[in-house]
């Protein structure tokens, strides 16, 4: 088995979209999951990990009565956004995040990534980028930023939903690093070498999407 997955080549995303019917706010969201595989060089097919976005169609909500910052307040998934993105009327992005931009941003549909999971035997293999880019071809629709927090999945509050737990199990966060500060630091300059930027003591970093890898 080590072998197989070393020999690994040909990577692939699984998603799921879902998406509230009505006309109310909940609308405006779309949550999409997906699982990570990967194959070996015989075909054989397994889980690596696990993707999970939010897209908001803030500009759609907005033309039917509706701020994009109310939009996150939906989920708690979200909420950590709140504050962060869009200016104090809720609707545009902050001068400061507009400002990354070469040119005027006239769509504020936002893509926001609220976890990848590689499972152990795949870590190391670099690829969260090509990730982020397949998720924004497949399901970004028109959005112009991706935002995310940078928090070490290791320190989150454990789950009392038995599915959860038996994934974190999987997922062996005890063989990452325990410290923290340090993890926090780790996290951000890896983000940070892939672009993004902080815009938040909460760890709220952004980049644009058509700074392409």
């Amino acid at each position: 088995m080590e072998n197989k997955i070393q020999d690994t080549e040909i990577w692939s995303v699984n998603y799921q979209v879902r998406s509230i019917l009505g006309n109310d706010e909940s609308r405006w969201v779309t949550k999409i999951t997906g699982d990570i595989i990967a194959s070996d060089d015989d075909g054989e097919e397994r889980l690596a990990g696990r993707v999970k976005y939010y897209r908001i169609h803030a500009n759609d909500a907005m033309d039917n009565g509706y701020r994009p910052e109310d939009i996150l307040d939906l989920t708690s998934n979200t909420a950590h956004f709140l504050g962060t993105i869009f200016d104090n009327g809720g609707c545009y992005f902050r001068r400061k995040i507009q400002n990354l931009f070469d040119t005027e941003i006239f769509n504020s549909d936002l893509f926001l990534v609220d976890r990848i999971e590689i499972l152990p035997p795949f870590r190391g293999k670099n690829v969260f980028l090509q990730v982020i880019n397949d998720g924004i071809r497949c399901v970004g629709g028109q959005a112009e930023l991706i935002a995310l927090k940078a928090f070490p999945l290791q320190f989150e509050v454990p789950s009392e939903d038995e599915e959860h737990l038996r994934w974190q199990e999987k997922m062996a966060y005890d063989l990452l690093c325990q410290d923290q500060k340090k993890a926090l630091r780790q996290l951000r300059r890896y983000y940070q070498k892939m672009g993004f930027i902080k815009i938040s003591d909460t760890g709220v970093m952004v980049k644009p999407v058509v700074q392409l890898w």
